[in-house]
């Protein structure tokens, strides 16, 4: 499954954010002022009623410069690879600490 693209944008509260590309990004970015945090006022009844709905295509979708560093699996397997992933690095930082 390919991941979604993001942009930049101050559509959902006139502060530059990085979201998932969806309708109402789209449709407002390029019209959107840099007003925080009055944009962020006036979308926010938008933003609560998308929420209700479940409209992903009118709520914003938040996500950060890593996403495409997203891993799609159960997060019991997560957190097993991220446990698995710290131990590494602690050892590795433990043996050039002390060597």
């Amino acid at each position: 499954m390919a991941r979604p693209d993001t942009r930049l944008t101050r559509a959902f509260t006139g502060r530059l954010a990085r979201g998932i590309v969806n309708r109402f990004l789209l449709d407002h970015d390029g019209a959107a002022p840099a007003a925080y945090p009055y944009v962020h006022h006036l979308t926010s009844p938008l933003r609560a009623a998308a929420r209700r709905t479940a409209d992903v295509e009118s709520m914003h979708l938040w996500a950060g410069q890593a996403h495409p560093l997203i891993r799609r699996l159960p997060a019991a397997d997560l957190v097993d690879r991220l446990s698995a992933e710290i131990d590494t690095a602690v050892t590795s930082l433990a043996a050039r600490i002390l060597t």
